[in-house]
Order: structure tokens, then C-alpha cells, then sequence
């Protein structure tokens, strides 16, 4: 398996792909942006600018909303990582960046169906913009009451398959779509 995917016991971990050109670039731009969006902040706290207040604060909160999105973008690529982990009874997936996240969790039960799979669908649509870069949907699929569930973002083929085989080991015959 690839360096950024560790296996261990109940716990796959898969550490997002590394766009080293685009985490330069949107760390200069992040550093430049934070530092002109506090520059101007400063200038309308200390020097009154003659613009209407209700124009400057919609101007501060789409900088701050511009900001946070870029950063949180720029921490998923440089710390991201995507943890699927089993119980006897669970399939847990967790995206983390630094530790921190939010966990979906699925009954065994209920899992099946479990496959390497391509991506599909529009890339000319937001949900699609973001596929291609690795914030959502993943080439790993299962389905649990009735829906399609996705991840394992930007993986090879051969990953994804290796990632699978593993997990068909540790949650036995749900992942198959067999019922009880």
C-alpha cells in the first residue's frame, strides 16, 4: 500500500494526498490576504473611512468568510486525513485534520455492499469541483439504508482494492450484500 495509508488492526488511516505546488501557492495567498484584511480592519477602526458601515462590515465578512475557507482548505491538504475504523458492530468514518473531526457512523448490519468503485457523476457542478480535488465523495463505496456512502478521496485503483479486502476481513459477511 501507498506511504500515506497505515493499516492497523481495526483502523485504516489515509492521509490526504499532498498537492505540494497548490499548499505553497495557497499558503503565500493565505499569509498576503490575512495580512491585507487586518491591515484594512485596522485602517476602519483607527482612520473612520467615509464608506457606509453596513458596505465595510459585508466587506470584513465576506474577507474573514474568504479566509477561513482558504485555510480550512490548505489544513485538510497539509494535515488531513480520513480514518475508517471497525467495532464488532460499527463502521466508523472519520475525516480529521489535526486530530479533529467529525465521525459518521454506520451499523455493521446495515453495511453492504462494500466496493472499489470509480467516480461518477458531473464535475461541472460544485459538489463535482470538489471530488476532483479530494474534499468529497472517494472511490471506496458502500451502501446502508438505501444510500450510496463514499470515501478513500483521491486513491489508486489498487489502494482502494487493498483498502476493501482488508476491511471485508475485519466486518465479514455484511460487506458482501448478504443479510442475515
Amino acid at each position: 500500500m501507498s506511504s500515506r495509508i497505515t493499516v492497523d488492526g481495526d483502523r485504516v488511516s489515509i492521509a490526504s494526498r499532498k498537492f505540494w505546488p497548490l499548499l505553497i501557492f495557497w499558503g503565500i495567498w493565505l499569509a498576503i490576504w490575512t495580512v491585507g484584511g487586518i491591515t484594512a480592519f485596522y485602517s476602519l477602526v483607527l482612520e473612520k473611512l467615509r464608506s457606509p458601515l453596513g458596505v465595510l462590515l459585508a466587506a470584513i465578512i465576506g474577507w474573514a468568510a474568504v479566509a477561513l475557507c482558504v485555510a480550512f482548505f490548505w489544513l485538510w491538504f497539509a494535515f488531513g486525513k480520513e480514518v475508517v475504523s471497525t467495532t464488532e458492530d460499527k463502521l466508523i468514518l472519520r475525516n480529521e485534520i489535526l486530530g479533529h473531526g467529525r465521525s459518521k457512523v454506520f451499523p455493521l448490519e446495515r453495511v453492504m455492499n462494500l466496493r472499489a468503485s470509480g467516480l461518477f457523476g458531473s464535475f461541472f457542478t460544485w459538489s463535482g469541483m470538489f471530488k476532483i480535488y479530494g474534499l468529497s465523495g472517494g472511490v471506496i463505496a458502500f451502501d446502508c439504508d438505501g444510500q450510496t456512502h463514499r470515501f478513500g478521496k483521491l486513491l489508486e485503483e489498487d489502494e482502494a482494492k487493498e483498502i476493501v479486502k482488508h476491511l471485508r476481513s475485519r466486518i465479514g459477511p455484511f460487506s458482501s450484500g448478504s443479510s442475515n
